[in-house]
Order: C-alpha cells, then structure tokens, then sequence
C-alpha cells in the first residue's frame, strides 16, 4: 500500500519553498565511494534522472522499488534532480528523495586529482564542519583546475548549506582576477551540472553577467536583499558573514563599472550586519581600510565603542578615518588612547608597530609606537633592542637618515662599555659592531642626500672599520665617484672577501636564507653589472634564498637587483613589482622599482626607434 503522509511533512517543504531555500535541504551525504560520478550529467542523462524521480511515485510498488534503485546506482548526478523533488505534491515522491539524499554517497576527490588535493579531500563528508570550512578556504589558495572543480562539488553536495554558500563566494571571488575567472568559465558551468541551489544559482548568475556589469549589478541587488530576509528569517541556511560577503560582491562589481559613489551605503549595511565579536569586527575594518571610506568605519567605531577602546588594532584605524574625515582632535584624543594602553606590554606595542608600519604605512605612529616600547625600560631588554633596529630601518627606508643614525646613536652610547647589554645583543645574533657600523652607513646616507661627500667617505671609512662584511656600505663605497685607483682597488679587495666569507657561511650551513641573500645583494650591487657569470651566480642564490622563505619581500627586492645587474630589466621589473605588492609602503623598493622601469622603458623605446 502506499505511504500515508501527515499535512505537517508537506507544509514544511512549502514552508521552505516560500522562505526561498529551494533545493537547500541538508544532504546528509558521506564521503564514501559511489558507483555514479557528478562529473559531466548529459541532457540524456538528465531526462532520464527525471523520469527516474517521477517514477518514485508510481502507483506500482515494483516501479517504484525499481526507480529507487536505478536513482541508487546512478548516485551523485541524480542529487540535483531530487532536491527538487522535495517539494513535489506527491507525497510518496517527497519520502523516497529524502530517504535517497540521505543513502546517496558522493565522491569529493576523484583519481584523477593531484595526490595532495586527494588528501585534502579524504574523509571530507565525515569531518566537522569547521574542518570542512577550513578545507574550503585551502582551497581557495591554489584555485587550480582540479581545485576549482572540487569547490563545484562541494557547491552541489555539502551537506551544510551555509558551507555551500561559502564554497561558491570562494569561486566568485576569483571574479577579481579576471584572468583566472575566464579560464574556469566553462568548468565551473559543467561542474554544476543541473544544480538548483541557491550557491549554484549565484554562481551561475556571475557566468550569465560577467560580461555586462550593469544586468550583473541589478542581479546582484537582488540576490544580496533575499539573503538579508533569509539571514532575518531562517538563520540555519545563512549567516551574517555570507550576507556580508554577497554585500562585498556587490560593491566590487559596482567598483568595476566605475560606480563607486554608490558604494557607501552597501558598506553601511554590512556594517549593520555585524555581530560584536572581536575578530570578526578586526577583520571587517581590515577590508573597510582598502575601500577608503572613513565615515563606514566611524560607523562601526560608535556601533562598537567598547571593543575599539580596548582593541589598538581598532582604535587606529578609528583614528585614521577621523583624520580624513577632519576631525583631528579626536584622532589625536584616540592615539594617545592607543599609546597608554599597557603602559609595561612593550610586546604588543612592538606588534602594534609593526602592523602600522608593514601593513599600513603610517609610519608616524609606527615611530611612536616604537618609541614607546624603547623607553618603556631604563635598561634596554631583547624588545627594546629590537624596536630600535625596527624604528631606525624604517627611518631609513624614508630617508630620515639623521633620526635613523639619532636612535642608534642612543643605543651604542648604552652599550659601549656595558657588558651585559654587549653579551645580550650578542646572544641575539647581532655583532655589537654591527650596530655601530650602521649608524655611521646612516649618517653617510644624510650627508649623502645633503651633497657633503667627504663627510659622506669619513662616515662610510668608518663604517667599515666597525663591520667590513655590512653589504650595504660595501656597495656605497663601490660606488663612489671620482676616487683614486688605490682605493677603488682596496674596495673591491673587500667585497670579494665578502662575497668569500659569505660562499664559505653557505657551504657550512646551507639552510639559513640570509645567507644566500646576503651574497646576492652584494653581488647584484657591485661585480655583477659587469661579471656575468658572478651576476648567474647571484640569481641562482636568490632563487634559493626564496625556496626557503617564499614572499619574502626583501629577498625578491634582491633578485629583483640581481636581474637588473644581468640587464634583464624584464625580469628585474617582474620581482621588484612583487616585491612592492607584498610591502607596499616601503620606499626602498618602491624607488628601485623606479629605477628598474624607467630602464626597460628606455630599451623597449630603442628597440622600437
């Protein structure tokens, strides 16, 4: 006989159908192995899935027992066809899909995937779902083909429909890179096979539009104001942070059009949509800070005033968009917040520092940040020795090369004589020397800029006496103008000891990536412009300075010189721009930069004359 079924079970499809989460009911799906595959499902193959589904309501039990099974064996492709069948009228129909959504297992990795991606995958259904978001987001990282497939996969299958959600904001953020985007177009249509959840139709939506941004924007209205009335409505399909990032979606194709004078109110709305946890307010002011919008950020600063007034991660961006917004009493009111904030935590000063710096560039409150952790103690501990090699680089990368030398200056008046701060400077791996080598490299650098270059060849003279193997005052004494043959001479004996000393560092211990940089820096300055088997030697070094510390901005910065040197000003172009997107504030790079593409500006206007 057939299956009697309560109005109840019918209502809550209905219910759901209204709510818009068609197709979105949870698959409690494992990762174990199915004989059907959800790669390509054919129009044939679909048809048939369909009649298949409808003869799950057959008025013969055979029939029905029959299309069960087939539905069983052709497994993953048929989910699609019966997430749909959830809310059919017929109730017997609507009993059997739940029961096969729940049996059906899908195959998350397949044997053609790369070995790491397979292990990746592995027991993919079975995890929790933190560990499968945290899946989604690694393979967000490569976004290659076999990657992109799998977030497809996941779009159509994850149990968890905010999961699903997730797997496809992943996918449509590769819209920035349109390269990218254009590549996957007709994989990630395939992928999705005939897929009618809500995390399919978006990503549909974007391969539909993606060429006219105006139907996109009024598309992508549309979908960001049904997932508020969800997120209001039924909470277990969304959260906040899908909402936020349809939100950000949005604003990015309105960017695109070059619609940016509508953005601001899209960013209010996220704003509103922001629960008061402490990470995830971190977070959202980190993606507020790129779009330049001060008054967004004043915003969520007088939404949140307890977790800003405890939070200097907070507290200075506040300052910062109140400093563009004009009021800069209180931006000042606030710094001085932020620098009295654990008047002895000179640790988080000192990371509060280098994010200002590194991150952001705002480098007067980097100083003072620096300067607070260096004067927190009399006597000066490994932070405070660190804070100062941190605050004069950074002098120095400006060009503030009197306050650079000044702040070391402070410190080797400290040290000279003192046998305790020599031996924890010492046990820090730097040569007390050293130090005293840089701040004379620094005041050369000033008078340098100053066009005082005798003062500039005393201070360099004793720069070298200090530390003979400090590559940057090699450099600077290399190239030199107008000096004698002798000393020329003495300056090349020295580099080559270098550059020696620093073969023979390498052969000892090969694993340290400084070591490789160091020889390439100096080389790519000096002898490689002219020694192209030293310059090949040099780029080799580099390369492996980067297999052992990858994104390394500095080191790219070298290679970046060492190409330069070979005269692949291509090349030297390529790294150095690397280089300047990993720090972005730096001005050393970004005036070698300079340097490298006015050079293949040059060659490539030759080459054309």
């Amino acid at each position: 006989m057939r299956w009697v079924c309560s109005h109840w079970f019918l209502n809550f499809s209905i219910r759901h159908l209204i709510l818009g989460t068609v197709g979105l009911a949870i698959f409690f799906v494992t990762d174990s192995r199915s004989e059907g595959t959800e790669a390509e499902t054919t129009q044939e193959n679909t048809a048939v899935i369909e009649r298949l589904v409808r003869q799950l309501g057959n008025d013969k039990y055979v029939l029905r027992e029959q299309a069960q099974e087939e539905l069983t064996r052709i497994g993953a492709p048929s989910l699609d066809a019966l997430t749909s069948a959830l809310v059919s009228n017929d109730v017997e129909v609507v009993i059997r899909a739940r029961y096969l959504l729940t049996a059906i297992t899908v195959d998350w990795a397949r044997d053609t995937d790369p070995a790491k991606l397979r292990g990746l995958l592995k027991d993919f259904g079975k995890k929790k779902e933190t560990q499968r978001r945290a899946i989604i987001n690694k393979l967000r990282q490569t976004a290659g083909d076999a990657e992109i497939a799998a977030l497809c996969r996941i779009v159509r299958y994850e149990k968890s429909v905010p999961l699903s959600k997730w797997a496809a904001i992943v996918i449509l953020d590769l819209q920035g890179n349109e390269q990218t985007w254009e590549n996957h177009r007709t994989l990630i249509d395939t992928q999705l096979g005939g897929s009618k959840r809500q995390a399919a139709g978006w990503l549909r939506e974007s391969l539909r539009h993606h060429d006219d941004l105006t139907t996109a924007i009024d598309r992508w209205k549309l979908l960001a104001k049904e997932e508020q009335l969800l997120w209001q409505e039924a909470s277990d399909q969304t959260n906040h942070e899908i909402t936020q990032k349809l939100l950000f979606h949005l604003v990015q194709l309105l960017e695109m059009a070059g619609r940016e004078n509508e953005v601001e109110p899209y960013l209010q709305q996220i704003v509103e949509l922001q629960p008061a946890n402490e990470e995830s307010v971190r977070n959202l002011v980190k993606l507020l800070l790129d779009k330049e919008v001060p008054g967004v950020i004043e915003t969520i600063g007088n939404k949140f005033p307890d977790l800003f007034e405890s939070n200097p991660f907070l507290l200075y961006p506040l300052a910062h968009a109140k400093r563009l917004l004009g009021k800069q009493v209180e931006a000042t009111n606030i710094i001085k917040l932020a620098l009295e904030m654990n008047p002895r935590g000179a640790g988080e000063h000192l990371v509060v520092a280098q994010e200002l710096l590194e991150k952001r560039g705002w480098f007067d409150w980097a100083e003072n940040e620096y300067r607070t952790v260096i004067h927190i103690d009399k006597q000066p501990k490994e932070y405070t020795i660190y804070a100062i090699q941190k605050l004069s680089e950074m002098l120095h990368d400006q060009q503030q090369e009197h306050k650079a030398t000044d702040v070391l200056l402070d410190f080797v008046v400290k040290m000279d004589g003192n046998k305790e701060l020599i031996t924890l400077v010492r046990r820090m791996g730097r040569n007390p020397k050293s130090i005293h080598s840089r701040m004379h490299f620094f005041r050369a650098a000033a008078y340098e800029l100053e066009g005082k270059r005798d003062e500039q060849i005393k201070q360099l003279d004793f720069a070298i006496k200090q530390d003979p193997t400090d590559a940057d005052v090699l450099i600077a004494r290399y190239r030199l103008p107008e000096r004698t043959e002798q000393q020329r001479e003495a300056t090349r004996k020295n580099i080559q000891k270098a550059l020696d000393l620093f073969r023979n560092q390498i052969a000892n211990s090969p694993d340290p990536a400084n070591l490789y940089n160091q020889f390439a820096w100096l080389a790519g300055n000096t002898f490689s412009e002219t020694d192209a088997k030293l310059a090949t030697e040099a780029i080799n070094y580099s390369h492996k300075s980067l297999e052992i510390k990858p994104n390394a901005a500095g080191y790219l910065d070298t290679l970046g010189r060492c190409y330069y040197a070979k005269g692949d000003y291509e090349n030297a172009v390529k790294y150095q721009a690397e280089a300047a997107r990993l720090e972005p504030h730096s001005g050393l790079i970004r005036r070698q930069l300079e340097t490298f593409q006015e050079a293949l500006a040059k060659v490539k206007k030759d080459r054309s004359s």
